[in-house]
């Protein structure tokens, strides 16, 4: 019994610590300590990056004195995905723009991905996920 048990024990640990994989997302450069700073992540174009009830999650986190914002996603399975970020000021849950469009808050997307006139592309922020990744974000704001 102890020869057939140590290694399914070996292979079931391995299957569980590569499935312990991590998405790390620093970001930089946010102008001031005011509200939260708000993590969407798609699995698809499908509503990216302004549409949150198409988002696969949405994680917030107030911004702390020193500035530091970190987000740790865990559980992410293989596969492709684009997260966008906005610096919510006044803590409303959206991106704040005016009469024509152009944000009043901070943004920021994976890839650091930008849009000209619009905001970025699914197709410039989408990346693969399939092992440990920590990535930096510099929030944008216009």
């Amino acid at each position: 019994m102890k020869t057939f048990l140590i290694p399914l024990l070996m292979i079931m640990s391995s299957y569980l610590i590569a499935q312990n994989k991590r998405l790390t997302i620093h970001v930089t450069d946010i102008e001031n300590h005011e509200g939260q700073v708000i993590l969407d992540i798609f699995n698809n174009e499908k509503g990216y990056p302004m549409k949150k009830e198409n988002a696969i999650l949405r994680k917030r986190i107030t911004i702390p004195s020193n500035g530091q914002v970190v987000f740790y996603i865990d559980g992410l399975k293989n596969g492709e995905y684009a997260f966008a970020l906005i610096h919510d000021e006044n803590n409303n849950g959206k991106l704040d723009q005016n009469f024509i469009g152009i944000p009043k808050e901070g943004a920021g997307a994976s890839n650091n991905a930008t849009g000209f006139m619009s905001p970025p592309s699914y197709e410039d922020a989408k990346f693969n996920f399939n092992k440990s990744m920590n990535v930096t974000i510099s929030m944008s704001y216009f």
